[in-house]
């Protein structure tokens, strides 16, 4: 079922909804570049509209599913490298398509027309291609995105874990009171008043984590977008949250975790079990893409903690005659 048509330019798209997962759920799987950028998912895209600063649309341009982002200033963007199945060379048309379409509707605007993000891997693929660099320009974004190995962090065995290993078994001994389970709707109201209480402690360090905008939608829809929730109780009080997804792209996803800060060492352990449910779900599963350190010193010594095994960065893209 498609979302309602809006027509912004000469083109009509398709409003993201929660109907439209199966949709991107099977353009991402045949997808033969990368993807596996943090945001580049359908629990995120469509979370991510649910904000009355901007609005999300979708459109097949020449066969591939393309993410447009229109903000409450009437700018038009790329949200993400397109999903489907073509060469390099085609779908760099495809861009470069979408992105005049954008460029087109924003000029009156003055509004630059930029894809919001691509990762390391996404660009090494793009660049493939001849035509990138006479098209396109990049901006390096501040931060490295994680990714974790989930077999590795189940085992937490050798000397690469040593430390995380003592600090969660401190946690243990210290609160072995704090149990860990499945979130449950009757959870909702003392899960955001965790997240309140986050965003008036630990939070004030990260202003540029986004998830406010988007905490209360993702959790309210966890069932329909199939994410993983777990939650730490610690007599009757929810004092920990994580979620997470397994996505169509054969990776897994971690969206948001948050604890309560006096609480040491629960913020690894809650990280922990979400690998763990993860692998038990299913084993197949090799990585957990965490998101980026955002280029704070401190987010990237806590994640740095969990051993990542891929490491990329991060980019904007601009059309080169439009650029900032």
């Amino acid at each position: 079922m498609k979302g309602p048509e809006a027509q912004i330019g000469e083109w009509k798209l398709h409003q993201v909804t929660l109907e439209d997962k199966k949709l991107y759920a099977e353009y991402i799987k045949k997808t033969t570049w990368p993807v596996n950028l943090w945001s580049a998912n359908f629990p995120f895209i469509w979370s991510y509209a649910q904000s009355s600063r901007r609005s999300l649309f979708w459109k097949i341009v020449d066969d591939l599913l393309v993410t447009f982002m229109l903000t409450k200033e009437q700018k038009l963007s790329l949200f993400c490298l397109p999903f489907g199945s073509c060469d390099v060379d085609r779908l760099i048309t495809v861009l470069h398509k979408a992105m005049r379409y954008c460029s087109l509707y924003n000029h009156v605007r003055g509004h630059y027309t930029k894809i919001r993000t691509v990762n390391e891997s996404q660009l090494a693929y793009l660049l493939t291609s001849d035509k990138f660099n006479k098209l396109f320009a990049l901006k390096k974004l501040r931060g490295m995105e994680k990714h974790f190995s989930i077999d590795k962090l189940t085992a937490l065995s050798g000397k690469e874990f040593a430390s995380l290993r003592r600090h969660v078994n401190r946690f243990y001994r210290l609160y072995p009171e704090i149990q860990f389970r499945d979130y449950m709707p009757a959870d909702y109201q003392q899960t955001l008043a965790l997240n309140r209480y986050w965003e008036e402690t630990a939070g004030t360090k990260y202003k540029s984590i986004i998830d406010k905008e988007y905490f209360n939608a993702i959790l309210k829809h966890y069932r329909e977008l199939e994410l993983i929730v777990l939650v730490a109780e610690r007599k009757g009080e929810i004092v920990g949250v994580n979620i997470a997804g397994i996505l169509p792209n054969g990776e897994a996803w971690g969206a948001i975790c948050k604890t309560r800060k006096e609480l040491e060492g629960l913020h690894e352990a809650i990280i922990l079990k979400m690998v763990q449910k993860i692998n038990a779900l299913d084993p197949t599963i090799q990585r957990i893409n965490v998101g980026s350190d955002m280029g704070r010193e401190g987010l990237r010594r806590f994640k740095e903690k969990f051993k990542p095994v891929l490491d990329l960065e991060r980019y904007r893209v601009y059309l080169k005659q439009a650029q900032p």
